[in-house]
């Protein structure tokens, strides 16, 4: 058996996007770049008209509208010569020319996936079609088309029409999936608008969002009801990371129909070998009190934890910051907008403020920023700015109230924003690393440390990072507060997720996505891949799916499908490595 590393394409119509920016609308499909660099997918873009199977063998088509009448020739050639396209948000032209029309619009809804062994629950979505099968007698090209999964309005609601559709064409595939699974994720993340005003408060009023401070959670998009489930001590959270669910979901479905096709999809693992997710601790320091920094310097130190400590005028005595250092701790900016603090939204108020860290803390320059009390507003002006002073990444996007704790943007994972259609959707050079709660066992209003259990699941389910924030204040305060903090480190170390730093896990996400499968090739004995990359990878992990009949010696099942992992050191720049695949780990 023998498989070649399949050549990934994301269709590309740039006049098509120059059309809607024009129109003052969003191209959100644009993210599914974000989607598959973040998950490990090496991809290439593919412009109008140069979609052969040459260059490309599996074609993600990220919203059906991009498909324009004179797309379909080429798309079905590509098809009918062995390629397979992977399209998503509804039918579309491609849809309609074989046999899948669209039956209603729904602005929201759940989804039911068919992998229900690995995600049994449903999951939200924000924008897609229920879709079906037209007259043959009306369809230029009727497909034998399948469906897969439910989609349904509620959680529990009745189920309504498939998730997915496949249908085989000729010596190739035609996937199309019914949710617009990135505008979705865009949505789920920042919002479906710019933060303008006030959000709606929880009705049980364990969030109340109508404080007259424009914050991140403004926008939020998850319902209070469907959306949350409820701690042993009874605290309301938002118990899932659906859009990293939806990004697995998405990268499994190319792993299936590549294997369909014989060809294999490479995949950079999220993180060093023997390491399932990782997690990360942040400190505000808000008043500012030496007594509170030493506190948890000290509280610290017994466990080797390095945090970040983001820092707000008019902050610590010197010697504290030298301390932090020493340490090993991360220092970061906690920018503080908030107008009855004197505070303002404002893009020289954020350079000063930044100006001001470094000057006082002594630093060359500064990797982290989050917002005091989670203010934010507009859609990417705060993204801009930190590109502008160098930060790299952002930790503002977190519950600022009791209520609306855990996976309040729907991800664990550090993530690239998307600009508004203004900036033409691009994508900001900054990472986004959100917290899950804070100050555990503070108050009964900020709930209880058993909160801590479910998240570190749910964290490790998906392998991403598990963000609690605590401040130096309450640590110094509050005897529960410290018990809840010695808990929760005691917890991460014992399930084997190494504490990093903010500045630890944007120097290892930016190293991974330097990563690029250029081609590849697996055999029964050996894989030979070419790989580049910008900076090495230390003891970076490279799944090979495979398909179920082979037999590669030991494998695990990721994607439904049975994977080789392979350990390796990638060197800076272009590399052949050749792995026998029955010797242990590594490369030789």
């Amino acid at each position: 058996m023998h498989l070649q590393a399949a050549k990934v394409g994301i269709f590309y119509p740039l006049e098509t996007y120059r059309e809607q920016w024009k129109k003052g609308e969003n191209g959100f499909s644009l993210f599914a770049q974000e989607v598959l660099e973040h998950a490990g997918v090496t991809f290439k873009f593919v412009e109008r008209g140069r979609v052969t199977k040459t260059d490309v063998d599996v074609l993600v088509v990220s919203h059906a509208s991009l498909v324009e009448q004179d797309d379909l020739p080429q798309l079905i050639e590509f098809v009918q010569a062995g390629g397979t396209v992977v399209q998503f948000g509804g039918a579309g032209a491609l849809g309609k020319h074989t046999g899948l029309v669209p039956l209603r619009r729904l602005s929201a809804g759940y989804a039911k996936l068919p992998e229900a062994d690995e995600i049994p629950e449903p999951l939200k979505f924000l924008s897609g079609e229920s879709l079906s099968l037209s007259g043959v007698e009306s369809v230029s090209a009727p497909l034998n088309w399948r469906g897969e999964g439910e989609m349904r309005l509620t959680p529990e609601g009745p189920a309504l029409q498939p998730v997915w559709y496949e249908a085989p064409f000729e010596k190739g595939w035609i996937a199309i999936c019914a949710v617009d699974v990135f505008k979705t994720m865009v949505f789920l993340q920042q919002g479906d608008q710019p933060v303008r005003h006030d959000g709606a408060s929880a009705p049980d009023g364990t969030a109340p969002l109508d404080d007259g401070i424009l914050k991140a959670e403004d926008t939020l998009q998850q319902d209070w009801e469907w959306d949350r489930r409820f701690t042993p001590s009874g605290g309301a959270y938002f118990a899932f990371p659906y859009s990293d669910l939806w990004r697995e979901a998405v990268v499994r479905c190319l792993v299936k129909w590549a294997l369909r096709q014989g060809y294999t999809i490479p995949v950079i693992g999220y993180w060093p070998a023997g390491v399932k997710a990782v997690a990360h601790l942040s400190h505000d320091s808000d008043l500012n009190i030496d007594a509170s920094a030493e506190t948890t310097l000290d509280l610290l130190k017994p466990f080797a934890v390095n945090s970040t400590w983001c820092m707000m005028e008019p902050g610590y005595s010197p010697h504290i910051y030298e301390r932090v250092k020493e340490a090993g701790h991360e220092l970061a900016l906690h920018y503080n907008a908030l107008e009855e603090q004197n505070g303002k939204w404002d893009r020289r108020e954020f350079r000063r403020q930044y100006h001001w860290l470094k000057e006082v803390a002594a630093l060359d320059g500064v990797t982290s920023n989050k917002n005091h009390y989670t203010r934010f507003e507009g859609w990417g002006e705060l993204f801009a700015w930190c590109e502008e002073c160098g930060i790299e990444v952002d930790q503002t996007r977190g519950p600022s109230k009791g209520g609306d704790r855990g996976f309040v943007f729907a991800t664990c994972h550090p993530y690239k924003p998307i600009a508004w259609h203004d900036e033409e959707n691009r994508i900001y050079d900054l990472l986004e690393i959100g917290f899950l709660t804070q100050d555990l066992d503070l108050s009964d209003y900020w709930g209880k440390s058993d909160i801590v259990f479910p998240l570190l699941d749910q964290v490790e389910r998906v392998e991403g990072v598990a963000h609690f924030l605590f401040h130096q204040v309450h640590i110094h305060n509050s005897e529960s507060v410290r018990k809840a903090l010695k808990t929760l480190l005691a917890e991460a170390i014992q399930r084997g997720m190494p504490w990093w730093t903010s500045q630890q896990i944007n120097r290892w996400e930016r190293a991974r996505r330097s990563v690029r499968i250029e081609k590849g090739s697996i055999s029964a004995v050996e894989a030979e891949l070419d790989v580049t990359s910008d900076t090495g990878l230390k003891r970076g992990v490279i799944h090979i799916p495979l398909e179920e009949r082979a037999e590669y010696g030991q494998v695990t099942r990721r994607w439904g499908v049975p994977c080789l992992s392979i350990v390796t050191d990638i060197a800076p720049g272009t590399t052949s490595l050749k792995m026998e695949l029955n010797q242990g780990e590594g490369a030789r």
